[in-house]
């Protein structure tokens, strides 16, 4: 694992929140949501900004 690899673990070990990917291109959310999750991070993604705003009210309910 090169120096930029540990770095890039440590960086984000304590974050815990997941990330949300919003945008209407498909390849392009599952290219970032691939991304995020490399680096240890939970991805959400939506299509539009009402899916976002309804997956943020199901956050929201759970207590997350």
């Amino acid at each position: 694992q090169g120096t930029e690899d540990r770095y890039m673990s440590k960086k984000y070990d304590s974050f815990k929140e997941p990330i949300l990917i919003v945008d209407d291109e498909k390849e392009l959310r599952n290219l970032l949501s691939e991304i995020v999750e490399d680096l240890g991070l939970q991805a959400l993604t939506a299509a539009s900004g009402a899916e976002a705003l309804e997956i943020l009210k199901d956050i929201q309910g759970a207590g997350q």
